[in-house]
């Protein structure tokens, strides 16, 4: 059975956000295993997965924060996560409209092909769904980022998401490798490093350190390995901030 048609409003706001995104170069696809893999990107912000969507070429399913799908959660998640960083005098403004986003975050995540993320015990479920994913021959795209900084590219990592390799060599004995990716929205660039395998044997805790650090450490080398340009970091901020490459 084919899949099933997406709803007509989606496919519009589909076309309408990728007319919007032409133009992006990319680099280095060799460093992409021919087999399921996670690929690992900073964020910058809604440009890491509007580049998911439209630039990646092997089928690729997204990791997303959970409250972005349930109509419930989206008001709070999108005002704390885009607008609390307004001018005080204008965060009423901001308040009203992540009500008004709400139901059309919850329509579209609905709609696109991601899988949910949690950070309860419903993680298991993210972890089940992904792996199913990957059994499927898809990859994962999975943004790590938290927070606290790591340096002018981007901001440290959240580590659990390694995780995911040991569930999914315990169910079918097969290594998992992480691609890093960096996304540079200004020069409109691409640029895939080398990728990393999880050693199984390996105490857990030692294997999301390591596969973490070398993650964040080659995509801030990718970024000062491309022209200098303007960082979109992970936070949202006012946009005379943003930090330079180098």
């Amino acid at each position: 059975m084919g899949e099933k048609k997406k709803p007509l409003l989606f496919r519009m706001a589909w076309k309408i956000a990728k007319s919007c995104m032409k133009g992006y170069t990319t680099l280095n696809t060799e460093n992409v295993p021919g087999v399921p893999s996670v690929v690992v990107s900073n964020h910058c912000q809604l440009y890491g997965p509007l580049v998911v969507q439209y630039y990646i070429e092997r089928p690729t399913t997204a990791w997303c924060t959970y409250e972005v799908t349930e109509l419930k959660e989206v008001p709070e998640y999108a005002y704390t996560d885009f607008w609390a960083h307004k001018p005080k005098c204008t965060r009423w403004f901001y308040r009203i409209l992540s009500y008004i986003v709400a139901p059309i975050s919850a329509f579209i995540f609905h709609n696109a092909d991601i899988v949910p993320v949690y950070k309860d015990m419903r993680i298991l479920k993210t972890f089940k769904q992904s792996i199913e994913k990957l059994e499927e021959g898809r990859n994962l795209h999975i943004f790590p980022e938290c927070p606290n900084d790591y340096n002018n590219i981007i901001n440290e990592f959240q580590e659990r998401f390694i995780d995911l390799a040991k569930f999914y060599y315990t169910r079918t004995k097969k290594l998992l490798s992480f691609v890093p990716m960096y996304i540079a929205p200004k020069i409109k660039t691409i640029i895939y490093g080398k990728p990393i395998e999880y050693n199984p044997e390996n105490n857990p805790g030692e294997e999301r350190s390591r596969i973490c650090k070398y993650l964040a450490d080659q995509i801030t080398e990718l970024a000062k390995s491309l022209p200098q340009h303007v960082v979109v970091p992970y936070i949202n901020m006012q946009k005379k901030d943003y930090p330079l490459s180098k």
